[in-house]
């Protein structure tokens, strides 16, 4: 719990010279990726606004809801409010791109809790051939191209629900076929399974997307794990109920990860509530996913995290004042670059704990922050970790030869804000002050 406690001073503090916002690009081999469903909320923003925010590695536009409805047997999508004809998206097109433009990945999402397609007799073949020429590489240009003739996706989502599994499989393996066909361009393939479909009961519609034919090459690329609505929901997390997968009422991470450990390399996303509604079951306290993020980061297929759906995950402010969004991937930055942030391990970044009760502290800390010191670290490397002044440094190394290289005691009280050259002048957040005694019992 520590590192979780201290993550809220690593992006308050200690970064609070460095709080421009970036976006993500998708990267397979880490796992601080955040992937952010997108076209069913009902207050939801353009997908744009939501590829300016920090850590988004993947957009997924729900939902192709119907696979044979359209002209000629093709496949026709639900979006909501965000475009009323279908058929015709020429904004969110334009969005796309700018999505894709910054790095980030955007795919199309099959199937959902409701539409046609559930009760409808599709073929493979034919569902394939229709998605890579009206929204992927295809060169067809007998199809219409709903989002714009120069607009890629970069890949294909499934997420049927309470529906046959058949035909899925290869469905994923005709699609991979014909992503050979671009050379220009890396396809995806994820899926969206709940918790409990490892195991095969009646209307687990991705049982055969989990376990393809041998003869088929049909393994997603990655899994977004719903791991809400569930007995083996993220909420159900305990570090006793990890250990025992045989409890139904357990959350089940280490299931998929032994699962993954037999495909070629899929990757297994933590999926996400972004709030607490009325609609689903299972949402997890942000404090309570850091823990769960502890646990789970250092798995060998962990990826990242996914998070339905884009509205909410980003009208749920929590502790620290983000949005949960904003939290997740913050957090994710954290674990997957822990010493760009603090070195638990070494003494040459600090180890700190907000000061709750100001007056647990012998100063005041104006216009800043208290904290209290949980590591040995010596005062250089403290002064270098948060000085930006070469001046300023060099002026404290004269006037403190003989402490620079000696060890702060544990508790000293730090005190992080705004740091002046005068009363006018604002250089930066830093280092306000120490108080080198130790403040705890």
């Amino acid at each position: 719990m520590l590192a979780s406690a201290l993550f809220l001073l690593a992006l308050q503090a200690l970064q609070l010279h460095a709080n421009s916002i970036q976006p993500r690009k998708y990267h397979p081999d880490q796992f601080n990726n955040l992937v952010l469903y997108w076209g069913q909320g009902g207050d939801e923003k353009p997908m744009a606004k939501y590829c300016d925010k920090k850590g988004v590695s993947i957009i997924v536009v729900g939902f192709v809801h119907d696979y044979t409805g359209g002209p000629n047997g093709t496949p026709q999508m639900d979006l909501a409010s965000h475009c009323m004809d279908t058929s015709h998206c020429p904004d969110i097109g334009k969005d796309i791109a700018y999505c894709q433009d910054k790095g980030i990945k955007v795919t199309l999402s099959l199937g959902g809790a409701g539409g046609p397609y559930h009760d409808q007799d599709w073929k493979p073949d034919d569902l394939a051939w229709n998605l890579w020429n009206m929204f992927l590489g295809g060169t067809d240009k007998s199809f219409n191209r709903p989002f714009g003739k120069g607009v890629k996706l970069d890949g294909i989502d499934l997420d049927p629900e309470a529906t046959s599994p058949k035909g899925y499989d290869k469905l994923i393996h005709r699609l991979r076929t014909l992503y050979h066909l671009d050379h220009n361009k890396k396809y995806m393939i994820s899926a969206a399974p709940q918790c409990a479909d490892l195991k095969d009961y009646d209307g687990n519609a991705v049982y055969n997307i989990l376990h393809p034919k041998k003869d088929l090459d049909a393994y997603p690329d990655m899994v977004f794990v719903q791991f809400y609505n569930n007995k083996c929901s993220a909420a159900a997390f305990s570090k006793k109920s990890r250990w025992d997968a045989s409890d139904e009422g357990s959350f089940n991470f280490d299931e998929w990860e032994n699962w993954a450990a037999g495909t070629p390399n899929t990757k297994v996303y933590l999926g996400l509530i972004g709030k607490d509604t009325h609609y689903d079951t299972g949402y997890v306290e942000f404090d309570t996913l850091t823990s769960i993020l502890d646990d789970i980061h250092d798995k060998h297929h962990f990826g990242g995290v996914m998070i339905w759906n884009a509205e909410i995950a980003y009208t749920n402010p929590v502790t620290d004042g983000s949005q949960y969004g904003e939290a997740v991937a913050n957090y994710l930055d954290y674990l997957q670059s822990p010493s760009k942030l603090m070195r638990i391990a070494d003494t040459i970044a600090p180890v700190l704990t907000p000061i709750i009760d100001p007056t647990i502290s012998p100063l005041p800390c104006e216009s800043g922050v208290m904290f209290s010191l949980m590591n040995k670290i010596s005062l250089r490397n403290l002064v270098r970790y948060f000085e930006h002044s070469v001046q300023r440094l060099a002026t404290l190394e004269q006037a403190y030869p003989e402490e620079m290289d000696q060890p702060l005691m544990i508790g000293s009280s730090l005190c992080l804000g705004p740091v002046k050259s005068n009363q006018i002048t604002l250089d930066y957040f830093g280092l306000k002050f120490i108080h080198n005694t130790t403040i705890l019992p």
